[in-house]
């Protein structure tokens, strides 16, 4: 026939994916299952048998092991169907054919055989007109299409059917097909597991022919899912669909999956993971056997829709350009993940409510700041796994509250853009608006108790370093200077919330730069000082321009750390004379800034020195020495250096945390924290 003449540039054009290996083989089982049905051979009597043909070129196969396997090099397929009668045969021969139509056959689906194979062998015994027929030929990809074909009749034969033969399997296919018997046979029953459910698929063996291994694949089936499948009948977008729900035995390590089925045939799968709340990589029956769930979808919609190679839908995955009404595949998918989640809520409901107890706990003990998010956006406990981690559970939660509080900041600029022109009721304005406030103090209020929680434990955290270890020796002052501000860093480095200037004062968390044990050279270059001392903490206050050329800087602040309980300070560790040397060096830096402007730290500009140190008598006689005065609670001393415009304090470590202690003390209740 004239079609014939088409066949290579149409297997050309007949784009099979470099994964679908295994379609021509679910389209030769197809052939046998309509071969058996158009006989109306019942389903019991029906057979058929997939032989794995492997490459029997090595030497000993023996000698690949148990689990190793040869490559695969084709398939035979041999049913006990009606033949290739005359009909058959010439429906075979045209491209396209509708002989199959009403059961879904696309007259094509011989096309995929060549494909991926580099020919195909088919041998066929029949009876018509009262009379008996044996029928042969090739089938290859060249004009002629059928090649050596033998007719002639024969003998009553005892079963009369097709064998077909896929011969030289495409290395670009094979190499993506499974070699394990197994593996191959799932793949078989997942693609017809709606004739295995319905009762109505004749008999499938597969035969490995390097071991002989021979599975009953309608057997598997039955011994790998649990219980009866259940049907239901949904919607979407006013088109009808049914989805079979499937319990498998979870040992067959397969995932959780929906699969969309034309004419009773799988077409695509697809994970359910993230379609349904609270799964686990496998659920637990009422009697506590694993499995894992299969959904299959079908329709006429999804009939009418599928792709001529039976590998995909035609109709659209996106709905940008579809009017609303038109059904798509994102709307099927979410209709059909709420199908089976409906299905399946009685074996996760147990695993929600453990995993909400859980992440509330965590909340309550570990992340106040994301209360508000558990009680106006609790849909984001479907986002978190039953077994995630903690950090996966932070990571949600953060993610759900930054989306929240970009609607809240949204509804907020919508009132007050309402409430201008007036669009809306004053009373509605007032009531929405208070409903607003109280989920903005709400989030606002949950910020602030997780805050709290923070200053409570560093504290805790630093009366635990500043006593006498175990060893009897005190920690080094590098330690609780960590706490305060991380060592060898500066204000460029370090995020707000990493450091605790609060304890020393709450002020100090309002400066223009900080560095943190940096030499003064190490420091940018508009910050003056060409030394090499290194200030524990020096703190530069918002630089004030008072004309374009020349800017000064409101106030320094210098902090400097002793170690606790130390006794050895002499006239070269004198801290008060320490902290003048940095003063005299930074008042004499000549630096510019990084446009060249000159930095002026004019003799007028103050310096506020915090030096803080156990009160040991050797450094109570240093104070004295130095004309400091006492504080009037008698923790420590005071002075200013009138020359070099400095005010200085000297105090105790325990002075410091529990001054921070005190400022806090009123937060620390509200919470029930202990102070």
């Amino acid at each position: 026939m004239a079609v014939r003449e088409h066949l290579p540039n149409r297997i050309r054009n007949q784009k099979l994916r470099r994964s679908g290996g295994l379609i021509p083989l679910f389209e030769a089982i197809a052939n046998s299952i309509h071969a058996i049905d158009e006989l109306q051979v019942s389903a019991e009597d029906g057979r058929i048998t997939v032989t794995i043909d492997r490459d029997k070129s090595q030497s000993d196969l023996s000698a690949l092991g148990d689990a190793t396997y040869a490559p695969i090099i084709g398939f035979t397929i041999t049913d006990n169907g009606i033949g290739f009668t005359s009909k058959n045969f010439e429906s075979f021969e045209i491209i396209d054919s509708i002989k199959k139509q009403e059961i879904g056959g696309k007259g094509i689906g011989r096309l995929s055989w060549l494909s991926a194979f580099d020919r195909a062998a088919v041998s066929s015994t029949y009876r018509e007109n009262g009379r008996y027929y044996h029928r042969s030929f090739e089938f290859e990809p060249s004009i002629e299409g059928v090649v050596q074909h033998v007719l002639a009749e024969t003998e009553r034969p005892s079963v009369l059917g097709t064998t077909v033969r896929l011969i030289a399997f495409k290395p670009e296919y094979a190499d993506r097909v499974p070699r394990q018997p197994a593996a191959i046979g799932r793949r078989i029953i997942e693609h017809w597991l709606t004739y295995l459910s319905l009762g109505t698929c004749p008999r499938i063996d597969l035969v490995d022919s390097q071991t002989n291994e021979q599975i009953d694949l309608r057997a598997l089936f039955k011994a790998e899912v649990l219980g009866a499948s259940t049907t239901t009948s949904f919607e979407a977008k006013g088109e009808a669909f049914q989805i079979t729900h499937v319990k498998i035995n979870a040992s067959s390590k397969l995932d959780h999956r929906l699969h969309f089925c034309a004419h009773k045939r799988t077409v695509r799968g697809h994970a359910l993971e993230d379609l349904v709340p609270n799964l686990t990589k496998s659920l637990s029956t009422e009697d506590e056997r694993p499995f894992v769930y299969y959904g299959f979808v079908s329709g006429d919609f999804l009939d009418r829709h599928v792709s001529n190679d039976r590998t995909a839908f035609d109709f659209d995955t996106e709905d940008s350009e579809l009017g609303p009404s038109e059904l798509t595949g994102k709307d099927l998918m979410a209709a059909s993940a709420g199908e089976a989640s409906g299905f399946l809520s009685p074996y996760t409901a147990p695993l929600a409510e453990q995993k909400s107890e859980r992440v509330r706990r965590y909340v309550f003990e570990r992340a106040p700041r994301y209360r508000h998010v558990l009680k106006h956006r609790s849909i984001v406990l479907d986002a978190i796994p039953p077994a995630a981690s903690d950090d996966r559970i932070d990571l949600e939660l953060y993610k759900a509250q930054q989306k929240y509080q970009a609607e809240l900041r949204a509804e907020y600029q919508r009132l007050l853009a309402a409430n201008d022109t007036g669009a809306l009721e004053k009373k509605e304005i007032e009531t929405e608006f208070r409903k607003f406030l109280q989920e903005w103090n709400e989030a606002g209020q949950d910020a602030l108790a997780e805050h709290v929680m923070l200053r409570s434990a560093t504290l805790t955290y630093l009366d635990s370093k500043r006593d006498v270890q175990e060893s009897g020796k005190y920690l080094r002052e590098d330690v609780i200077h960590d706490v305060i501000c991380p060592m060898q860093s500066s204000s460029d480095d370090l995020p707000a919330e990493s450091m605790n200037l609060w304890i020393i004062d709450e002020r100090l968390a309002y400066h223009h730069y900080l560095a943190s044990d940096l030499r003064f050279d190490q420091m940018p270059d508009d910050i003056p000082g060409d030394g090499l001392d290194r200030p524990d903490i020096l703190i530069f206050n918002g630089p004030i321009a008072f004309a374009e050329d020349a800017s000064s800087y409101q106030s320094l602040v210098l902090v400097e750390f002793k170690k606790p309980a130390r006794r050895d300070y002499d006239e070269d560790e004198n801290p008060f004379e320490q902290i003048a040397r940095y003063v005299r060096t930074i008042r004499r830096g000549n630096a510019v800034d990084r446009k060249g402007h000159p930095i002026n730290v004019k003799d007028s500009t103050p310096f506020y020195a915090h030096i803080i140190a156990d009160l040991t008598p050797n450094l109570r006689t240093q104070a004295e020495s130095y004309g400091m005065w006492v504080l009037p609670d008698g923790e420590g001393f005071f002075t200013y250096n009138a020359p070099l415009k400095i005010w200085m304090e000297v105090y105790s470590y325990e002075r410091m945390i529990d001054g921070a202690k005190k400022r806090n003390s009123t937060f620390f209740a509200k919470l029930g924290l202990r102070s």
